[in-house]
């Protein structure tokens, strides 16, 4: 081999690798794809930005009616609705919206039952009784007076079928402030899903969409 082509094939190797490091860079400068984006924004929010981002999936939240809280401002004895150090987010909307909850009880006109609802059909979203009970930290028995100050049941547990017969779907008017976070562990149960919870102690101000029969 010549001087000449020694020369040249050390400059072709150089270049080789030189090649090489510019393509490795440039798959390491590549951006990746977050695997872990969410891709409905109701799971499991923890941040105000994210609660936020819920909440306005069913509605326009009022910007001025935004408080942002712990869950231990609210909890009392076997109410214990939020995890103590969750966030808790008090707000309005603009419009009416549209939630559903659970009924052990068929709605009469004018009396409907309940302050704590849901972004989505448990029934519709495959959700068996005993998870839906679970998921929302139901109370298992609550034709048991005492069992919501001593958070257990005497003697026992009622049939899950009779703590939920109904679904309804109801219509809440605007400007009604709601507390609005993730359902928080009890003794009840472990939670996890989202809840508006409706602060009026009057009778439920809200309209009734549709109610169906849970068999």
């Amino acid at each position: 081999m010549t001087a000449k082509q020694f020369f040249l094939s050390v400059f072709l190797i150089a270049c080789f690798i030189a090649a090489c490091k510019t393509s490795t860079k440039k798959e390491e400068e590549k951006p990746t794809p977050d695997v872990l984006t969410k891709t409905n924004p109701c799971d499991s929010p923890k941040t105000v930005k994210e609660l936020l981002a819920c909440a306005k999936t069913v509605g326009t939240v009022k910007k001025d009616s935004i408080q942002v809280k712990l869950g231990s401002d609210f909890n009392q004895g076997c109410g214990t609705a939020w995890n103590p150090n969750d966030t808790v987010l008090v707000i309005s909307y603009v419009d009416s919206i549209s939630l559903w909850r659970v009924n052990e009880k068929k709605n009469v006109p004018g009396k409907y039952q309940g302050h704590w609802f849901t972004n989505f059909s448990a029934k519709d979203s495959g959700y068996t009784k005993e998870e839906t009970l679970h998921r929302f930290a139901l109370n298992p028995c609550p034709i048991d007076s005492l069992s919501w100050t001593n958070c257990t049941c005497t003697p026992k547990k009622q049939n899950v079928d009779s703590v939920i017969r109904y679904e309804v779907q109801a219509k809440l008017g605007p400007n009604q402030q709601l507390r609005f976070g993730i359902v928080g562990k009890s003794p009840f149960g472990d939670g996890g899903e989202m809840q508006w919870h409706m602060t009026s102690r009057r009778k439920p101000p809200y309209r009734q969409l549709q109610e169906i029969r849970w068999e």
